[in-house]
């Protein structure tokens, strides 16, 4: 399962990813985020958060990087994902190095609480990359 949802200022989208998600699912998210990408402001922040994820396929590997794709193409200036299971890393950060511009800043954060205080703080206590 996936929610994906915008702020009101176009400067934070969020993407959840919850239970299982295969390619159908991500397809979906995909649309939503294609739907949701105009109104984002440049140098707007992702944040994706896996807390509930218990399991992605394969096969959603491609919708992801074509959404990284239009994120950096709607100039996305911030990547914050939330991993707070090492074994159920999906790849995110390696798959941004291919998908996103270098000025793009990423950080991996072991809790949603940590992402969401880096979004107030002036400087991210993430791992930047």
């Amino acid at each position: 399962m996936f929610q994906a949802e915008a702020d009101h200022s176009g400067q934070i989208l969020m993407i959840s990813f919850t239970q299982l998600v295969n390619a159908l699912e991500m397809n979906r998210c995909l649309k939503k985020v294609k739907a949701l990408l105009p109104v984002m402001k440049p140098g707007f922040r992702l944040l994706t958060d896996l807390t509930g994820l218990e399991r992605m396929e394969v096969s959603c590997a491609v919708s992801i990087g074509i959404m990284m794709d239009l994120c950096d193409k709607y100039r996305v200036g911030a990547v914050l994902t939330v991993v707070p299971d090492a074994s159920k890393d999906i790849g995110f950060d390696l798959m941004g190095l291919f998908h996103y511009n270098t000025r793009v800043t990423t950080m991996l954060y072991p809790n949603l609480a940590e992402a969401v205080g880096s979004l107030i703080e002036p400087v991210p206590s993430g791992l930047a990359h």
